[in-house]
């Protein structure tokens, strides 16, 4: 809050000590788009801020209407009300991007929390928007797919590592890894790239444009090694 230059008036909660807070994004355009008008949920606790005229809301925390809610209800259906207060907020300072959360999405992150499906891509897209730059690597996979790239003279691997778990928890907890078909994975290359192979055997389909390596795989499972022949 003090390096984005906010300030801080207190909490904001649900109302109701058993039920998530909500969010809402309204930006048209940028990394939020693909959420505008949906409302996605997270724990409490929450901060209330004060934001002037040259922050950027990006989201608003959405107020739940208790009063249209029995008294046992147990939010499995929200009934938004008013907005509460900024959630999402940017601004540019000096050369820099900064980008405020108002709750803790991280936290609502981990297993057994309540929090949308949604909860890892917002935030990987956060810290993108603040970074400002192409990562060197990306994939159209969830941020739960991990990407390492291991680089020697006429030889690169890129390590793929699928964390895409089903949680379920109810006094257990069930997990497996869920297979990711039809992936792309992207990578700068500074030299002409000969062939692509995958250690599965999986055909994998692979071209370069503008200095960047797409690599089509046709289905990803706990893992997978691509390896990349290019000129020394």
């Amino acid at each position: 809050a003090a390096l984005i230059g906010l300030e801080l008036d207190g909490e904001i909660d649900s109302g109701r000590e058993e039920l998530p807070l909500y969010y809402r994004f309204e930006a048209d355009a940028g990394p939020w788009a693909a959420w505008r008008g949906r409302l996605l949920a997270f724990n409490p606790p929450c901060a209330r801020v004060r934001s002037s005229a040259d922050f950027r809301v990006e989201a608003e925390i959405i107020g739940l209407d208790t009063d249209r809610m029995h008294e046992d209800h147990m939010g499995i259906k929200p009934y938004p009300g008013s907005p509460q207060g900024p959630m999402v907020l940017t601004r540019r300072v000096a050369d820099g991007r900064v980008l405020y959360l108002a709750g803790d999405l991280a936290d609502s992150a981990v297993p057994g929390k309540t929090a949308d499906a949604d909860v890892l891509e917002v935030l990987a897209k956060a810290a993108l928007w603040a970074a400002d730059v192409p990562p060197p690597v990306t994939t159209n996979a969830p941020p739960s797919v991990e990407l390492v790239t291991h680089v020697k003279q006429d030889r690169m691997a890129i390590f793929v590592l699928n964390q895409t778990m089903n949680q379920v928890e109810n006094n257990d907890v069930i997990r497996y890894v869920v297979p990711l078909p039809d992936q792309e994975i992207r990578v700068r290359v500074k030299a002409p790239v000969h062939t692509v192979t995958a250690i599965s055997g999986q055909p994998v389909r692979h071209e370069v444009d503008d200095g960047w390596l797409s690599v089509r795989v046709p289905r990803i499972d706990e893992y997978e090694v691509l390896l990349v022949d290019h000129t020394a």
